[in-house]
């Protein structure tokens, strides 16, 4: 097997073994017993799997939408109004809710009340567990985000077991890094622990379940690598005993292609577990708000045709229109899920509309492509010296060798040293071609202002304070563009290890990314930190400049507030990139 850079890890002799972290996590779960919701005994289902099941085979549709209020209580009050507000107008309700707690939900319990606060809203005891399935009756709760993948997946998977979610994720964060948390083997172990949990109840139909974009599948440039992830990750789920759910789809706007993709992924499916949910577009939506119901019933209608044609059993979730500006409102959820309900009126009589030969024949083509990346991936494992039997080895191996990577070394495209990832995708994904697209506009707009530039620029630190990837990639790209050093920090950072990278690297400017509404919170400390380390590195911050703060109902923009501190706050990337390419570098002065 050809690779263009050889990988080479480290793997302690030392380390806790699969099976003996599985075993504990299935000792566990015998003394626990699966609750149940008030939706699943309204329904008269032991779980969520059986209700897909059953509603898939009667053709019933099945939606889904995310919600995460600024904390548990106004979550609760949400949840309420939306299904008051559904049946209220002879609606059936959406089928299902997944909550979208803050990251402190991934730290042990002991860790939290210290950890940094974020918006989102927080399970603190059996009390706010026991509301999750019982506030409303006729909407499933799910818990994803900040649990599974995290340093306290095991916990947290009891909690969601007795609570009677049995959906439970999300595999792909075994990736994530959360807030001052830096021990790798502790939090692969808690990972494998979980789905030891999780399998010990799999008689139960509790089904583990993954969200791609969430981890390596959401940065890999071709769509081969993201569906050879997913068998991946049903590979490893297997190995604990678990049945997966592989849920995808918020990084692709392009409906047809992302039906091609779904279906490949449902043949990769041999067990036929309903997943989760098909994620709406979260890339396309526009600041001009009348566009987007547009491109809102161009994604919904395929993945309904796609889920009535293929009886997936995968929730359709919408994506409000405002959610490009901030977290959506009960009543902006409500706006789309009646929509939808509206829209599956037609897809019985629209289903012969659609040329499904051709669809199903793209898919197979994908389908076998990602085979050959799943068979390039365990291979190569195989000849570094990781014992593919172990999935606490294998997941501890994939974290410390990291997406990019992975796809460099493993991926099925022909190796291209001009591109990104090493490789000419065969099936480029959305993301990786709007990024480029993105990336030539912005070198083209830069380029004058280089050339002017007397001093080559220094180096500039790139990074994100949460999960988020494209704008980095973006301004990464086209920093790279203009013969800018460019030092990709990564994601899910502390403002210590901005300032820490910064300081290493001489640069001379730091540039975060942020939407997860600790805007303030962090760019304060990393102002603090690098008045003391580094206090002549310019500091900017862009994406989502807001925070919760105690009296307000909605996150505060904080833009002023951080300008006073020092950190720059171009509204477009644009000016972003000018301000950074055309800076002096340290010492230096522009006036003439």
């Amino acid at each position: 097997m050809s690779i263009p850079d050889p990988i080479a890890i480290e793997i302690e002799s030392d380390l806790p073994r699969g099976d003996e972290l599985l075993e504990q996590g299935r000792r566990v779960s015998a003394d626990v017993e699966v609750g149940t919701t008030a939706f699943l005994e309204r329904q008269g289902v032991a779980s969520e799997r059986e209700y897909r099941e059953r509603a898939r085979e009667s053709g019933e549709l099945v939606t889904a939408f995310n919600i995460g209020m600024k904390d548990w209580p106004s979550t609760v009050e949400a949840l309420r109004a939306i299904e008051s507000a559904c049946l209220d107008r002879g609606v059936r309700p959406p089928d299902r809710y997944q909550l979208i707690p803050e990251r402190r939900m991934g730290l042990p319990r002991e860790l939290r009340e210290g950890a940094p606060q974020e918006t989102g809203p927080m399970l603190w005891d059996e009390g706010d567990w026991f509301d999750l399935g019982h506030v409303v009756s006729h909407i499933q709760p799910e818990v994803g985000d900040n649990m599974i993948g995290s340093p306290a997946g095991a916990e947290n998977a009891l909690e969601a077991l007795k609570a009677g979610s049995t959906y439970v994720g999300c595999l792909s964060q075994f990736s994530w890094r959360w807030p001052y948390f830096d021990n790798d083997v502790a939090q692969v172990s808690s990972v494998v622990q979980a789905c030891g949990v999780l399998a010990g109840k799999a008689d139960h139909g509790v089904v583990l379940d993954s969200y791609l974009e969430d981890g390596y599948a959401g940065v890999f440039h071709d769509y081969a690598s993201l569906v050879g992830w997913g068998m991946i990750e049903r590979w490893v789920a297997g190995l604990m005993g678990c049945a997966l759910s592989i849920a995808w789809g918020g990084l692709t706007a392009d409906p047809v292609v992302k039906s091609v993709v779904t279906i490949a992924l449902e043949k990769a499916n041999p067990d036929r577990v309903p997943a989760a949910f098909v994620q709406g577009d979260t890339i396309s939506y526009l600041e001009d708000l009348d566009r987007n119901p547009a491109i809102w019933s161009q994604d919904a209608l395929y993945m309904f045709l796609v889920q009535a044609k293929y009886k997936t059993g995968a929730c359709a979730l919408s994506v409000p229109f405002t959610e490009v500006l901030r977290i959506p409102t009960w009543q902006e959820i409500v706006q789309v899920q009646v929509m939808a309900r509206q829209l599956q009126e037609r897809i019985p009589e629209m289903l012969d509309s659609i040329d499904w030969d051709r669809l199903d024949g793209l898919a197979e083509t994908l389908f076998a492509d990602g085979c050959e990346f799943f068979d390039r991936v365990t291979t190569g494992l195989t000849e570094i010296g990781v014992d593919v039997e172990d999935p606490f080895q294998v997941l501890l191996a994939f974290r410390r060798i990291g997406p990019e990577a992975i796809e460099r070394a493993w991926g099925i495209g022909e190796p291209d040293p001009q591109l990104p990832s090493g490789r000419r995708p065969r099936h480029p994904t959305e993301l990786i071609v709007r990024t480029l697209k993105e990336r030539d506009r912005l070198a083209n707009h830069a380029s004058a202002v280089v050339s002017e530039r007397a001093a080559s620029p220094g180096v500039i630190v790139v990074g994100s304070s949460d999960v988020h990837e494209m704008a980095k990639t973006v301004l990464s790209e086209t920093l790279r563009e203009c013969g800018v050093e460019v030092v990709d920090a990564g994601i899910n950072l502390d403002p210590e290890d901005l300032v820490g990278c910064a300081e290493g690297a001489d640069a001379e400017a730091v540039v975060v990314t942020t939407h997860n509404g600790v805007a303030w919170s962090f760019g304060n400390l990393l102002a603090e930190e690098s008045k003391k380390r580094i206090p002549d590195v310019s500091l900017f911050m862009g994406g989502m400049l807001n925070e919760d703060f105690e009296g307000s109902d909605t996150p505060v923009d904080v833009t002023d507030r951080l300008n006073e501190i020092g950190i720059q706050t171009p509204t477009r990337i644009e000016d972003l990139v000018e301000a950074l390419v055309g800076q002096p570098a340290n010492g230096e002065s522009n006036d003439e």
